[in-house]
């Protein structure tokens, strides 16, 4: 009987116990690394759904500061309509711009800035073009905004609406 426990059997071979071992490995092995795989996906998506959030929450004021800027536009009308009437000196004028000025603030903290267009290189991206103003060619000024026609606003880094703004374009 002790002669049955000392001599491996055929299924039980040292050879075969070292295939399994190897084939166990590679499976254990092929398992662990979709194990990584699964976390880091878990990770990814965890770190992409954080960027979107902060990116939603960072935006989420946008409409509501999309239709303040009319009225931006309608204060800045008052005090042009008042200088060009002789009244810019008055009491009401003096509280439409104190008014204007308060909502800019307002607007400023939750990330509402003007885009400055006068001079720039016309970028598409921010600016309107409406309006060509004649240069010479070769002119340095060729291609900058020669005037605001109306002003544009970023909301961080986003456009809210571009500046509208006359062009520089060379004489043919």
């Amino acid at each position: 009987m002790s002669d049955e426990l000392t001599e491996p059997t055929e299924e039980f071979s040292e050879e075969t116990l070292n295939d399994q071992l190897a084939h166990l490995q590679e499976e254990l092995e092929q398992e662990r690394d979709a194990h990584l795989r699964a976390l880091a996906d878990l990770r990814n998506y965890r770190d992409r759904v954080a960027r979107e959030h902060a990116q939603q929450a960072r935006y989420a004021t946008a409409a509501l500061l999309e239709s303040l800027i009319p009225t931006l536009d309608h204060l800045e009308m008052a005090l042009e309509a008042a200088q060009a009437h002789g009244e810019g000196d008055t009491s009401l004028a003096e509280g439409v711009y104190l008014t204007q000025r308060q909502l800019l603030d307002v607007l400023a903290q939750a990330g509402l800035q003007p885009i400055a267009a006068l001079g720039e290189v016309f970028d598409p991206a921010r600016h309107e073009a409406l309006d060509g103003e004649q240069v010479a060619p070769g002119d340095p000024a060729e291609g900058t905004v020669t005037a605001e026609l109306r002003k544009g606003y970023l909301l961080h880094d986003r456009v809210l609406r571009p500046v509208q703004v006359r062009v520089a374009v060379a004489n043919t």
